[in-house]
């Protein structure tokens, strides 16, 4: 019984190859037989199902078909990269980027007096922030460290302060072209058990009178060749509670979000807290 279409050509090839597959359908095929015969054909020479001339079809199709698909593309990338200005101009749109966020240190102090290791963390921190914010703190001496460290120059680097009166820097994120209206002034306050046993006012923010618009930090562009981010200094005083940790038996003092900061006149986008934990070797008689 043969299979032939009737309103398909018929060339010798066909038929043998139809008789073949035929006599192989009656005596059944294997797994390999039937994907040899699928990768290449010795009767048609169709290679995967398709004859040379609708390989060569489908090849000349998805060349045009991909080389018109790249030019639209790149016709539309250089659309779009002529609504980009270029980096020495700035961004073209700022305002919905109304203020600037801060960026502190590091957002946890773990002091325990008597240990000056324990401030190591503290210190790489700062050493980050520093080198984040193109100041080199390997050179304290240079009168550009000396201005971000000034009047608290106990607070310069490596060392950042002592046990009783560490010292952690904050920052400012960069916008092009802002300006503080006034004056950019940051203020922290303690809470929690700190009040209690350390004092309230026992936590300074430097510079004392804030960044102003007259200075070289504001506004940022991105076109300056030369540009010093501002950076402030937080300097906590921890004399009275590290006295009541060693004498009265207190096991520790701060707590989570125990220093919160924020800009005096409203115009940061958001402040930061710390947490402080402060523990000491407990004196016995």
């Amino acid at each position: 019984m043969s299979s032939q279409n009737p309103d398909r050509p018929s060339s010798p090839a066909v038929e043998e190859e139809e008789t073949y597959w035929e006599t192989k359908i009656n005596d059944g095929l294997d797994l390999w037989d039937t994907f040899r015969y699928f990768i290449y054909n010795p009767y048609t020479g169709k290679i995967m199902g398709r004859t040379r001339r609708s390989l060569g079809q489908i090849t000349v199709f998805f060349l045009i078909f991909y080389a018109c698909l790249a030019a639209f593309f790149a016709i539309c990338m250089s659309v779009f990269l002529t609504t980009i200005p270029e980096r020495n101009e700035g961004p073209k749109y700022t305002d919905i980027i109304g203020k600037p966020g801060s960026q502190v240190a590091t957002t946890t102090i773990r002091l325990h007096f008597g240990e000056s290791k324990t401030r190591q963390g503290l210190m790489d921190a700062n050493d980050r922030l520093m080198k984040a914010s193109n100041y080199d703190p390997t050179n304290p001496e240079s009168a550009l460290i000396k201005s971000i460290f000034s009047p608290p120059s106990e607070c310069l680097p490596p060392h950042y302060g002592t046990d009783s009166k560490p010292c952690l820097l904050f920052t400012f994120n960069r916008i092009s072209g802002w300006v503080p209206k006034d004056r950019l002034q940051v203020v922290c306050t303690l809470s929690g058990n700190l009040v209690e046993y350390a004092g309230p006012d026992q936590v300074s923010v430097f510079p004392t009178d804030g960044f102003t618009e007259a200075s070289d930090h504001f506004p940022y562009h991105p076109g300056r060749e030369i540009y010093n981010q501002p950076v402030g200094v937080i300097q906590f005083d921890f004399t009275l509670a590290k006295a009541l940790l060693e004498d009265q038996n207190v096991t520790s003092l701060g707590g989570r979000r125990a220093v919160r900061c924020d800009d005096k006149f409203g115009q940061l986008a958001f402040g930061f807290k710390i947490d402080v934990t402060l523990t000491a070797d407990v004196k016995t008689d």
